[in-house]
This record gives structure tokens, sequence and C-alpha cells, in this order.
């Protein structure tokens, strides 16, 4: 899917607000000035600058992390979704739904709440359109719930209980790295699953 068809959140949402202060259109220097004292605005708090920061970098690998995981899911033939290299193994179904089953998760534990709109992620009976629908609509449940925190927010802990290791604690938006690896893990396992079955998967979007 070419990277047209997902322009960046961020930009989408927040350009006129960032306008000549980003950090990624002058560098450090920006990130310099906005922290020094001015009669007109006075001085930046540095956590906020890190969580302004974050979000600034944090949205297009996002996205790149989108198309790249829409591509991988988009190859494998909807007859093929039921495949799995070993029977202990998740299908390729099951590994796309737990991608998105895991962002919606991540996204729950940031907001402090199960989100109200969570799809079901059983795959029986699912066909592989309704499934692609799900995973791509994930992408935008965690970015859009990141662009609505404050930088403080950002950096509130959080703990949730984790199936094999015990506790984990993350600042939110350590949630949001954690989630975009966890993505990056299983897509690499259907990356696999697209090779068993004779199929060359995309090219890596870096």
């Amino acid at each position: 899917m070419p990277a047209a068809d997902y322009p960046s959140t961020l930009s989408r949402r927040r350009l006129l607000a960032l306008g000549a202060a980003s950090p990624l259109a002058f560098g450090v220097g920006a990130i310099a000035e906005a922290h020094t004292e001015s009669p007109a605005r006075g001085k930046r708090p540095m956590n906020e600058l890190a969580a302004f920061d974050f979000i600034a970098e944090f949205d297009p690998m996002w996205q790149r992390t989108r198309i790249y995981t829409m591509e991988v899911a988009q190859m494998m033939p909807a007859d093929r979704y039921s495949y799995r290299p070993v029977e202990a193994a998740r299908t390729f179904a099951e590994q796309a739904m737990h991608i998105a089953s895991s962002i919606y998760g991540f996204s729950a534990a940031i907001r402090g709440e199960q989100l109200a709109d969570t799809p079901s992620f059983d795959t029986e009976g699912a066909t592989k359109e309704e499934m692609l629908e799900i995973l791509d609509g994930s992408f935008d449940v965690l970015i859009n719930l990141l662009i609505s925190r404050t930088p403080d927010q950002l950096e509130e802990r959080i703990r949730w209980q984790r199936r094999t290791q015990g506790e984990a604690t993350h600042s939110k938006r350590g949630a949001a790295l954690t989630a975009w690896h966890h993505a990056a893990h299983h897509r690499a396992q259907m990356i696999v699953y697209l090779r068993l079955n004779g199929i060359e998967p995309p090219g890596y979007i870096d």
C-alpha cells in the first residue's frame, strides 16, 4: 500500500500548532531556544519539550510501521489466513489480530480504561477484509490517543500484568514504544509465514 495512503497523523492534526517551533524542522537549536526565558512566553519545562519531541518523532515511525504491517498482512491470500507452521503457533490471521488487540490493549492502559469501541479480535468466521480493517484501524487508535494527551500525561506511570513475566511498569510514552516493537515482533513472524508459503514479502520501509 503506497505511503500516500497514510499521511502523518501529526501533519493532519497539528501542522499549524507545530509551525516553526518544530524541533524536526530546525534541529536541536530550536529546542534550546524554546527553553530560554522570553517576556512573551516564559520558559517551557524540559519535560514538556521531551514529550513534544516524542510525539513529533513517534508519529512518522508509527505510520511507517502501519504501512509495512498492512502490506505484509495483505500479501497472504485469504485462503491461507488459517495457515500455521506448527500446531503450537498462531495462525497468520491470529498473528494479525494479536497485533491489533495488543495495540488496543496498550491504548487502554494509556487511557486508563477499556476503549468503548474495541472490536472483536476473534478470527473464527471473520473475513480477510474484516481483519485488515480492524488491524488498520488499531494504528489510528493509539496515535490519536497519544496526540490527545498532554506532555505531563505522557510521563505518567502505568502498570499492567503481563501473561508470562509479571507486572510491567512504564510511562505512557514507554507503553507506546512497547506497542511499536511488539507489533514489529509479530509482523516478523508473519513475514516468515509468507516465506513458508512461497511468497516474497514486501521490501522493508526504513
